[in-house]
């Protein structure tokens, strides 16, 4: 089993290798016919089927059609971004419309936060960007130990972006 959410939907393999998801008394909520079931959070399970991920809904109608060759779910709750992979380059994707947020691609990428904000890297430097495609952090940082609070400062302090000093004391350097 996979991890869950308090809603007690999860994803299960069967017998076959087949995913679908279950409930927590085992009961088969979505059928098996899935090749792949990453998780089910805030009402939203992520799938991979005839080779490429989606994103469902508990009745399992796709929200975002199965056309991503990789997909990071949501962590947060109410969060309505995800980041989808075309092949090698992670992208935006809003789940409500199943459309790209901006054209920029990125090599790595951690969820979204509470706040839509999200850390990446290209090449070797790593920087922060909102789901709408505005920079948080620059990329210049060559490594990231993020204080939970990092991205909360610069919105608390209304800036752009950290200062050196300012990254140096979060540990991002």
């Amino acid at each position: 089993l996979l991890p869950f959410e308090n809603t007690s939907i999860m994803p299960a393999r069967n017998s076959a290798g087949q995913f679908g998801f279950i409930n927590f008394k085992g009961e088969e909520v979505v059928p098996f016919h899935f090749e792949d079931a990453k998780a089910f959070f805030d009402g939203k399970g992520y799938v991979k089927e005839n080779g490429k991920y989606g994103v469902i809904d508990v009745n399992g109608k796709y929200l975002v059609a199965n056309r991503w060759n990789d997909i990071t779910p949501a962590i947060v709750s109410g969060c309505d971004y995800i980041w989808v992979n075309d092949g090698g380059k992670w992208q935006c994707l809003q789940i409500s419309t199943d459309k790209l947020c901006f054209d920029e691609k990125f090599d790595e990428v951690a969820p979204f936060d509470k706040k839509n904000r999200a850390l990446y890297k290209s090449g070797d430097l790593f920087g922060a960007v909102s789901a709408n495609g505005a920079t948080v952090l620059p990329l210049r940082f060559t490594s990231v130990s993020l204080a939970s609070d990092a991205l909360d400062t610069i919105d608390k302090e209304n800036k752009e972006a950290m200062t050196d000093s300012e990254a140096y004391r979060f540990n991002i350097y």
